[in-house]
């Protein structure tokens, strides 16, 4: 009995291992407004309780905001809906984005470009990120190596004369600490995808296997 137990629950684990899901990270938990970097700020809440991030920037002020976009009272480039760069059938509101704050002003403003960076307090898996009214290229890094670029659109391509659309990176990178967004001119971080790093289930049959032992040792010794 207490064989089949262990094989049960070494099943179960590999099972969860296997089937854990994406998670769309769209920072509503912000206001228009919010200070999202700085030492004066708590870490992210990426997946619940499991991942946070610290988030940095560079350019402009040095600091990340939370922008609005269904108010978007200082760049209506970024107020929804937005139309997807590569499809004008896919139209999305995407509610609060992240941007580096040009000036001082207490109204989110992204027109100077700049880096938005996370730190994951574990490793994650990166799936799409969403950038919203990038006119020039932006390019993302994953633990300091480039792994995706985004062409330059200038004012004149795209829907609505460039203005108001968003287009999808596919990064695909596992294993990630540190993702760097660094924008050539205006734009935003619209969400991004994320799971987390699962157990890996060999390792989870190492735990398992140590643990049983340690039962049958107790167990004799009783």
């Amino acid at each position: 009995m207490r064989f089949l137990s262990f094989a049960a629950a070494t099943f179960v684990m590999a099972g969860l291992a296997s089937t854990i899901s994406a998670e769309t990270v769209d920072f509503a938990e912000f206001a228009d407004g919010d200070l999202v970097s700085g030492p004066t700020t708590e870490d992210i809440s990426i997946l619940g309780d499991t991942v946070t991030a610290d988030i940095t920037g560079i350019g402009g002020t040095n600091l990340v905001y939370a922008l609005d976009t269904d108010i978007a009272a200082n760049d209506p480039d970024l107020k929804s809906p937005f139309v997807n760069i590569d499809d004008a059938n896919d139209s999305r509101n995407f509610g609060t984005a992240l941007i580096v704050q040009e000036s001082g002003s207490p109204i989110p403003d992204d027109n100077v470009g700049g880096t938005i960076e996370f730190v994951f307090s574990e490793e994650v898996r990166v799936g799409d990120i969403f950038i919203l009214d990038a006119e020039e290229e932006v390019t993302v890094f994953a633990d300091g190596i480039e792994v995706a670029t985004s062409s330059s659109n200038g004012a004149s391509d795209g829907p609505n004369g460039g203005a108001n659309f968003f287009r999808i990176l596919d990064l695909g990178m596992t294993d990630v600490t540190t993702l760097t967004v660094v924008f050539d001119g205006s734009g935003a971080l619209g969400a991004l995808e994320i799971t987390p790093v699962p157990l890996p289930a060999s390792l989870g049959f190492l735990l398992l296997g140590l643990g049983g032992l340690g039962a049958m040792r107790r167990f004799r010794k009783a």
